[in-house]
């Protein structure tokens, strides 16, 4: 996979592994392999030992690397022996991940064939924080026998706060384990899963290869899906919309145009 790819992106374990390329096909209409990008799972946050293959003077291709902060979910009291267990376990991450981003700058500083991409919270939080309740709303009979217990952790799950909602979403992990979680959000996701922003950043940045043909592919899936969903803010711009007879750079052009804040478009920008 690492040979062989045109670009790579690094991630820590299996829910990264599982969703991400799943989100991607979903939101975009095409796959990573498609586009000639692998993600290989480190299965930790030891990253160097693989990440240092790709340099100008080994191989010449773009590495992205994502990571978590692992910032904590929960307010922190100043005086850290007044932390509960919780607390603590979260402070020790937040430390941690604070560490490994300097670490990981200081690593990559100079070579453009790598770049990290960071979390703020860890890959579940954040992914859930984007607005996408949903896809783990929709996975929760798979979780709970029990309507009430069903219903507690809706609530908890579409809170606006990261102590409420980030809490829970890392307890349903914990339950089930974040690689069988991660199987069952990956069937709930739907065209307008919304990418977190460090992971759209990462995959174009491994993705400076993306040829036209792949990027006409993808418009046009997305003008699809837009035109059909009613509640999609460009709904009736893309019923109106016709790629019919246009060339390639013609159609990305008027894509970027009509849709500036539609997810391919910021992900174009970010090539």
């Amino acid at each position: 996979n690492l040979l062989f790819a045109k670009g790579i992106v690094l991630v820590e374990g299996d829910a990264e592994q599982i969703l991400i390329p799943q989100m991607f096909k979903k939101v975009f209409g095409i796959s990573l392999d498609e586009i000639g990008v692998s993600l290989v799972n480190i299965g930790s946050t030891g990253f160097k030992n693989v990440a240092r293959l790709f340099h100008n003077d080994r191989i010449k291709k773009k590495c992205a690397i994502l990571t978590d902060l692992d910032a904590s979910i929960v307010d922190l009291p100043a005086n850290e022996e007044d932390d509960s267990t919780y607390q603590k376990h979260c402070r020790a991450s937040q430390v941690s991940g604070a560490e490994r981003k300097v670490k990981l700058d200081k690593f990559c500083k100079n070579n453009d064939f790598l770049n990290p991409f960071y979390s703020d919270y860890t890959f579940e939080v954040d992914f859930l924080m984007n607005g996408n309740s949903y896809e783990f709303v929709e996975s929760l009979d798979e979780i709970f026998k029990q309507q009430a217990a069903i219903d507690s952790s809706k609530k908890k799950l579409q809170d606006k706060s990261v102590s409420v909602a980030g809490v829970e979403v890392l307890r349903l992990a914990d339950k089930k384990g974040k690689g069988w979680l991660a199987l069952v959000v990956a069937d709930n996701l739907v065209y307008n899963t919304y990418i977190p922003e460090y992971i759209l950043r990462a995959v174009a940045f491994a993705s400076s290869h993306l040829n036209n043909a792949s990027k006409v592919k993808t418009a046009k899936y997305r003008l699809r899906k837009i035109s059909r969903s009613k509640t999609n803010e460009y709904f009736e711009l893309a019923k109106k919309t016709s790629f019919k007879g246009k060339e390639d750079q013609e159609i990305i052009d008027e894509y970027v145009a009509s849709f500036p804040n539609d997810q391919f478009t910021k992900f174009l920008s970010y090539l």
